[in-house]
């Protein structure tokens, strides 16, 4: 029986060590925030979580009364700056204005990356789970050198699995979202 414990104790802590590998880009580092100005498609290029990603559901989560269906129906999206740094988006289905309005949640700009969401709990969250410790999650917003949008989500846990087992892991997913013009 030992042996079994032992051997399921070692996949589970060299399961801890692996994560998955980074994206292979290089970053352009030498753009203005004002350079986020224009038109981009809604959709981005990568599935999360089995459904496609769309950047008025990064920008106005549960607001401005867009349900999921109407961010599907959304083709592209533009994005402008007024004169206290607020960010200002206006999304179309075809033609037709669907809504348009000032980013009303708390974005932080930190040189030419937008920080759209961070947050840092400790483990486990309400709906349970097996293991304890902290864990972070982040979203940026950042320009390619091709001056489309790039989603960056990275979140991070380390703790205890049954409080007795020390593991720890990080997952990093990214997606982009086309310039239009």
């Amino acid at each position: 029986m030992s042996k079994y414990l032992y051997f399921i104790l070692v996949i589970l802590v060299i399961n801890g060590c692996f994560s998955p590998q980074r994206r292979n880009h290089v970053e352009c580092l030498d753009y203005d925030i004002s350079e986020f100005v224009g038109v981009y498609k809604n959709q981005g290029s990568e599935y999360l979580g089995g459904r496609a990603l769309h950047l008025t559901e990064v920008l106005w989560i549960n607001s401005h009364g867009i349900s999921k269906t109407t961010h599907e129906s959304i083709d592209r999206v533009a994005l402008s700056f007024n004169e206290n740094n607020q960010m200002h988006m206006s999304a179309y289905s075809g033609s037709k204005l669907v809504s348009s309005g000032v980013i009303d949640k708390e974005i932080e700009i930190q040189g030419n990356i937008i920080k759209v969401f961070s947050k840092t709990s400790v483990l486990p969250d309400p709906s349970g789970g097996l293991m304890v410790g902290p864990q972070s999650v982040q979203i940026d917003l950042k320009l390619t050198c091709e001056k489309n949008i790039e989603f960056h989500k990275h979140e991070s846990a380390i703790g205890l699995v049954l409080l007795i087992i020390p593991m720890g892991g990080s997952n990093d997913f990214h997606s982009e979202f086309s310039r239009i013009n």
